[in-house]
């Protein structure tokens, strides 16, 4: 192993001996699925419970597409016609809070995080 190569390189951080590895362009998420704590290039994330529920549904759903019912459940919006509107608005949110092209619409379907996000559990206790 040459020494003068890292044997990894963190996410988003390029040593500064290192020309040909490219510095992610996603920001580093990271989020509690157990208490809804988020963080976003190590800055705590003050998310309201909603904006929890729904970025730790995304999170868990490792890529894959959350229908809005799913959402809506979480939730607990019993309405659907104005929970459709309140998941859309707390899509809007996060958006402006991760940035624009981190949550795709599935229309018709559901939303997807586009971001890599690192999961954590809070220890028991």
């Amino acid at each position: 192993m040459n020494p003068q190569q890292p044997s990894s390189v963190e996410l988003g951080h390029v040593p500064p001996n290192v020309t040909n590895v490219r510095a992610s362009p996603y920001p580093k998420l990271v989020v509690d699925v157990d208490t809804g704590d988020a963080w976003l290039d190590g800055k705590r994330l003050f998310l309201s419970a909603r904006l929890g529920v729904v970025l730790t549904l995304l999170v868990k759903a490792q890529g894959r597409t959350v229908t809005c019912a799913a959402l809506c459940a979480a939730c607990e919006e019993d309405a659907l016609i104005y929970a459709r509107r309140i998941i859309g608005m707390t899509i809007y949110r996060l958006r402006k809070i991760l940035g624009r092209d981190s949550i795709a619409t599935r229309y018709g379907v559901g939303y997807v995080l586009l971001i890599p996000a690192e999961v954590v559990q809070s220890p028991p206790g």
